[in-house]
């Protein structure tokens, strides 16, 4: 059970509305939500309501696609900053489930720490986690790929669409070569990435593989950070 008294930090989710081959719009924020709802009691932390709207590029022509302007998006994250740390709070873990934001996370880290003094700790899931699924499906993740749709089955497997999968295609951006609109939402990165498959008992081994190493991973940081900084600036 949490300890309500002693709760000093704060999970906030943070995605984008894109499309994602056969998984939703909302892929990005949905992904994060969860992890961040299972995480928190294992670091006795609370979870802020997300930041659904990002930063969305190549992808932004595809109907049902949004963005934001980055100076509005990293303005957005300060700004909830200020009033978590104005609540009590004194670490913030930044939980983010695209890769288009993560330039502007960093910078909205930076200002959030020096401007508040909240100790900022910044999640890319899909980074951290890129070895499982290898590991899992024995092949790589991407956009709308196998690793994603995979997090997305295991949370709400009624939002995939498997029967959509054949039309649409698996695209690798060749070096040097940059595209608007992507070819695809589906987009793998090396040539071992992976499309989706429909296996609901690998999602959801991939979802807990993913989940246990977040967990490990902030475990381990807050115990290096409590032997490096003392108990008078984080209490």
């Amino acid at each position: 059970m949490m300890k309500e008294s002693s709760i000093d930090t704060v999970i906030l989710p943070v995605g984008t509305i894109e499309a994602h081959g056969i998984a939703p719009l909302g892929t990005d924020v949905i992904i994060p939500e969860k992890l961040s709802e299972d995480i928190a009691e294992n670091i006795n932390a609370l979870v802020a309501p997300s930041v659904s709207y990002g930063l969305t590029g190549s992808l932004m022509p595809y109907r049902g696609s949004m963005t934001l302007m980055r100076e509005t998006f990293e303005n957005l994250l300060y700004e909830i900053s200020l009033s978590l740390s104005k609540t009590g709070f004194k670490k913030l873990i930044i939980n983010n489930g695209h890769g288009g934001n993560i330039s502007s996370v960093k910078n909205a880290a930076s200002r959030i720490y020096s401007q508040t003094g909240l100790f900022v700790i910044s999640i890319h899931w899909w980074i951290n986690c890129g070895d499982l699924s290898e590991h899992i499906f024995g092949k790589t993740g991407g956009h709308g790929a196998v690793d994603e749709t995979a997090m997305i089955q295991h949370i709400m497997p009624d939002l995939v669409k498997w029967d959509y999968l054949s039309g649409v295609p698996k695209y690798r951006p060749s070096k040097g070569i940059e595209s608007i609109p992507s070819p695809s939402t589906i987009i793998v990165y090396d040539e071992n990435g992976g499309i989706p498959q429909n296996n609901p008992e690998l999602s959801s081994k991939f979802y807990s593989s993913v989940k246990n190493r977040l967990i490990e991973t902030l475990e381990e940081m807050f115990d290096d950070l409590n032997k490096w900084i003392s108990s008078d600036q984080l209490s």
